[in-house]
């Protein structure tokens, strides 16, 4: 397993300066404002997983507002070590940290075996609609490559595996909220009108080029999306980030620029159509 240094991230986090964006400082009516930080593919579970060790570095290691989740095609995320000279006096030796299997982390497309996932699929067309759909644009309507080795860069196969593990995705994200504000489905007697007035800043942070972050941070926002409204919070009171890394932060790969722009596409069509917040 890798250990990730903080002086040893690669180019898409070099200067990067978010953490008053995550640390859940921001003031709404002198109160802190809840966050929480989901990451997306590789390089977006790396990002969660630094601004975690910073946060802990800063915080201590108490639960507070902010909590941080993962997603990707890998059993094993990334550990973050800050050293003892970047660590302030609330935590005086250096950090490690990670985001934890199960309740921080999801890893998507666990035991999908792609072929018999289509011979499944064709000889019951009623079966899982999101999935009918993704092998409808596959030549001869068949998923053809493992997810052993990941996503190679597909950003299709990026999200084989996210609707493939949707019911794990959205179990996280309902957990994580519950947790975050204490909140309790209707009829579990929570006060309806504290839950809708709740202001959350989440932040979902992908690249652009890779074939995990980018095929599912738009789907992930819309589960956040469903899991706020299904707790009877008002989207509209809350505040989404994204955090995308530009196909310019890594070497040259055969699709780097077409999932960029596919990407950038998605999100547009998104918002105009009132899709994404």
């Amino acid at each position: 397993m890798d250990v990730v240094k903080e002086e040893q991230l690669a180019s898409p986090f070099a200067g990067l300066q978010l953490q008053d964006a995550f640390n859940g400082r921001q003031s709404v009516e002198n109160t802190v404002r809840r966050t929480l930080v989901v990451g997306a593919g590789g390089s977006g579970v790396l990002l969660a997983t630094h601004m975690k060790a910073r946060h802990v570095a800063s915080r201590g290691k108490e639960q507070d507002s902010t909590r941080f989740l993962g997603f990707d095609v890998v059993d094993s995320p990334p550990i973050v070590t800050l050293q003892k000279e970047d660590v302030d006096e609330v935590e005086p030796e250096p950090v490690t940290v990670r985001l934890e299997q199960g309740t921080e982390y999801c890893r998507i497309g666990k035991d999908c075996d792609p072929t018999r996932l289509s011979q499944a699929l064709n000889q019951n067309p009623d079966l899982n609609p999101g999935l009918q759909e993704l092998l409808d644009h596959q030549p001869g309507r068949r998923f053809t490559k493992s997810l052993e080795n990941g996503t190679e860069g597909e950003r299709l196969y990026g999200l084989l595996a996210f609707f493939w593990s949707l019911a794990q995705v959205r179990n996280l994200l309902m957990a994580a909220f519950k947790e975050l504000n204490d909140l309790r489905l209707p009829g579990e007697g929570r006060d309806p009108a504290a839950v809708s007035t709740m202001s959350i800043l989440v932040v979902i942070a992908a690249s652009l080029a890779g074939g995990v972050g980018s095929a599912i941070s738009l789907p992930l926002c819309g589960e956040v999306k469903r899991a706020m409204d299904r707790l009877g919070m008002d989207v509209s009171q809350s505040l989404f980030l994204g955090v995308f890394f530009t196909p310019e932060c890594f070497p040259e790969t055969t699709l780097r620029l077409a999932n960029s722009y596919e990407t950038l596409v998605d999100c547009g069509v998104a918002q105009r159509e009132g899709v994404m917040p």
